[in-house]
């Protein structure tokens, strides 16, 4: 009864899933549809994701103002980061 009862709340949690759209990720891409992103070499374009902190100051160099004192102020420049990657068109 257990297997069965996971199965169906897997099942249920995928779908809900799938119905689930973004207005805010549709309206980037919007905007962002003209953009050549053969031409960004990093795959990430910082104006296309969220940006929960500012990510300038982390560049490679351990300063009193770039530490990451918390587990949250990693969280939130890791998905600075993940809303930021910007994929190519499939094809």
């Amino acid at each position: 009864m257990k297997k069965v009862f996971l199965l169906w709340a897997t099942l249920l949690a995928f779908l809900s899933s799938l119905a689930q759209s973004d207005p805010l990720r549709e309206k980037l891409d919007s905007v962002f549809q003209n953009v050549n992103k053969s031409l960004i070499p990093t795959g990430y374009l910082k104006e296309y994701g969220a940006e929960f902190m500012p990510l300038h100051c982390f560049n490679g160099v351990l300063t009193d103002s770039n530490v990451i004192a918390n587990l949250n102020a990693f969280r939130f420049a890791y998905t600075d980061l993940v809303t930021a990657r910007i994929q190519p068109a499939c094809r």
